[in-house]
């Protein structure tokens, strides 16, 4: 059987292995299934992709690649956009009936997935959570 960690670690190999700007990307989501993943759409916004995109009904979970800034969480409130020792990240937050999972990369170390978990909390796992449930 396999988890919803495995299916985000492939897909976030799929995309480093082919993505031209691995850091620059539009949001991309992937349905994945027992044959793999495959893209359902790419949008600059990765809200207006999920409520854009229907659900296939054989998908086991889906995966949204989205790409922006982090930065560290020093007391100070600047936007990670903003801050001094920003760094570019692309992260890959898998879907799936068994909850979530989310691999991260780093631009200043891109070989290094960092596999984060389902600790993740926010507006864009709500959003997933509420597209996958329609």
């Amino acid at each position: 059987m396999t988890t919803i960690t495995q299916i985000a670690k492939t897909v976030d190999e799929i995309v480093h292995r082919t993505a031209p700007d691995k850091f620059g990307m539009e949001a991309t989501l992937f349905g994945c299934d027992d044959d793999g993943a495959y893209i359902l759409g790419s949008e600059g916004d990765p809200y207006q992709l999920l409520w854009g995109s229907k659900r296939p009904d054989n998908i086991k979970a889906i995966a949204l690649v989205v790409t922006g800034w982090a930065s560290p969480t020093d007391g100070e409130d600047i936007a990670p956009s903003k801050h001094p020792e920003r760094i570019r990240v692309r992260m890959v937050v898998c879907k799936g009936i068994d909850g979530f999972s989310t691999v991260m990369r780093r631009a200043d170390t891109p070989d290094e997935a960092e596999v984060m978990g389902d600790e993740g909390t926010g507006s864009l796992r709500d959003a997933m959570e509420a597209w996958w449930s329609r």
